[in-house]
């Protein structure tokens, strides 16, 4: 079944699926988010305004909360987080301009922030089910690193053209690149990080 959804009235620039995968948000050029069931295409939430182009949508682990950032051509101009059900986030990970940064997703107080080892500037980051890795990309590039030590692990993936998305499987043992020359992309992670950081099923690192 194809779903043809209709909402935005400008270029779509993110698309997550819920953890349940009984709904999935987006985001744009035209300042608006929206989360709609994956099984009927029906608006569930939104539009929810932004002052700047909505540049990522990203649901919590548990499905329950989602975190959209906004942002312009030199930098993420801010992030929000809503309740997409009744929520329950505790955490959220932004990069920005070579940092990695961790909210409390209730207070929105900042937990803490660490230079991305290897990385001047970072576009997009996506963290591992499990908490315990995350991948950032840098134009042409994706980063790996630990984060509870903060230290790079495994090789760096260098591109053809800048990455545009990227996303983890469900179990983390493959990541989906988008590129700007159109070119799509499903790596295993099994050749490229230790194989200890693909078999934990534990709580989580938190920052």
């Amino acid at each position: 079944m194809v779903l043809d959804i209709h909402g935005h009235t400008d270029s779509v620039l993110s698309v997550d699926i819920s953890p349940t995968s009984t709904k999935f948000a987006t985001g744009g050029f035209d300042k608006q988010a929206f989360i709609h069931s994956i099984t009927t295409g029906e608006k569930l939430v939104g539009p929810l305004e932004h002052d700047a182009w909505v540049v990522t949508v990203r649901f919590s682990p548990n499905g329950d909360r989602l975190a959209t950032a906004t942002g312009d051509e030199k930098d993420t101009t801010s992030i929000r987080i809503y309740d997409s059900d009744n929520a329950d986030g505790r955490q959220l990970f932004a990069a920005t301009l070579g940092e990695v940064k961790c909210f409390d997703t209730s207070s929105g107080a900042l937990l803490n922030k660490r230079t991305i080892p290897g990385a001047k500037r970072a576009y997009s980051i996506v963290l591992a089910r499990y908490q315990n890795f995350a991948v950032a990309v840098t134009s042409k590039s994706l980063f790996f690193w630990d984060t509870s030590t903060g230290q790079r692990i495994g090789s760096v993936i260098e591109l053809a053209s800048s990455v545009w998305s990227i996303s983890l499987s469900p179990n983390d043992d493959h990541i989906v690149t988008g590129e700007e020359n159109g070119k799509i992309t499903i790596r295993s992670l099994r050749d490229i990080l230790p194989s200890s950081y693909l078999t934990v099923n534990v709580g989580g690192s938190t920052c």
